[in-house]
């Protein structure tokens, strides 16, 4: 089979919590890789609050995707850091057709100067059948598309874990060694984050 079109959540600047549309691959039946995208409007807009992603897994069909699903699994929330997943496969643990991203938003501030977000499949749940992570480039530099993420032998992931690689900053009046310390839209001068 051949890729499937790609399914995306809403901005979490303008949206808040969201869930895309089921993904399979073109004839819906046990994909054997999966890319991540990392859309960035403006880098400065995106990251007012508290967020996490998260993927859910199924074994449905192309007419009625959410089948035999397992449980959403979420990266740990951007104010704590980021970080991995557990693994998102369905509810027999094998060979899911179909999935969905999400994104969960809560009302606490934060404040982010960067961040990425990558794939990894699984045969199972152990790490020696993992292939390796796949990210995006950050979002400074646009984020964009990973490569493909595939398991150990390349053939019918059990699941996928995914990840938020968030990058803190300095707020206006905080202490700074550079320019790279101070939130997007500040610069270090004099020790001190200061506006533009």
């Amino acid at each position: 089979s051949t890729a499937g079109a790609w399914k995306y959540t809403y901005y979490t600047a303008n949206q808040g919590t969201s869930v895309s549309e089921f993904a399979c691959d073109s004839n819906c039946y046990d994909p054997d890789a999966m890319q991540i995208e990392l859309k960035v409007p403006y880098i400065g807009n995106l990251l007012t609050k508290d967020f996490s992603i998260g993927l859910r897994a199924c074994d449905g069909t192309r007419s009625n995707p959410e089948q035999h699903c397992g449980s959403w699994q979420y990266t740990p929330w951007a104010s704590d850091g980021g970080g991995a997943s557990d693994v998102a496969t369905d509810s027999n643990g094998i060979d899911p057709n179909t999935y969905q991203i999400g994104i969960r938003t809560r009302s606490i501030p934060i404040t982010i100067h960067d961040l990425q977000v990558g794939i990894k499949a699984y045969d199972g749940s152990l790490e020696k059948w993992a292939g390796p992570w796949q990210f995006t480039q950050s979002a400074s530099f646009g984020g964009g598309v990973s490569a493909w993420a595939t398991d150990a032998n390349g053939v019918d992931p059990n699941g996928f874990r995914i990840y938020l690689h968030v990058w803190g900053c300095a707020l206006k009046g905080e202490p700074c060694n550079d320019h790279d310390d101070c939130c997007v839209g500040d610069y270090c001068a004099g020790g001190i984050c200061v506006v533009y």
